[in-house]
């Protein structure tokens, strides 16, 4: 289970937002599971086994976050969910997170999403494609 391995995910975090670029203008964690996304109907991660997704959402939120506040982590991109999905900083997490994927299986009509990175003029600019239709799902600008 990969789960076990978060505590070697953490050291690598901490050094990868601490000692590559302190002084870096922008810092983004990229990582497979999204570290926060709820919505009424999800699990928060306290009702079911430890070896369902939404724990390990939450152990890796836990773990990870006050890292990252610390640090200033702006932004999160991650996957898992099969789905375009941004998550607004809020209660308990400042930074702003993507999450996009492919398509759900075999016959899936979720949209296959992609995320285009770049910087100009001293702004990260982010714009998600939806890959089957060529169109650009939603645009995000941080200064």
């Amino acid at each position: 289970m990969f789960y076990r391995l978060w505590p070697m995910a953490l050291a690598i975090l901490v050094l990868l937002i601490f000692a590559v670029d302190a002084k870096a203008k922008f810092k983004v964690v990229v990582c497979h599971i999204p570290l926060w996304y709820l919505k009424e109907t999800d699990d928060d991660g306290t009702t079911i086994s430890k070896n369902g997704y939404a724990y390990r959402m939450r152990e890796a939120y836990e773990l990870w976050n006050p890292l990252m506040e610390k640090a200033g982590v702006q932004l999160v991109i991650a996957g898992h969910r099969h789905m375009y999905h941004y998550v607004k900083p809020g209660a308990g997490h400042s930074w702003h997170q993507f999450i996009c994927g492919g398509p759900g299986g075999q016959g899936s009509k979720t949209p296959v999403s992609m995320i285009e990175i770049g910087t100009r003029g001293g702004v990260l600019r982010l714009r998600v494609h939806d890959v089957w239709t060529d169109k650009v799902i939603d645009e995000f600008n941080l200064s």
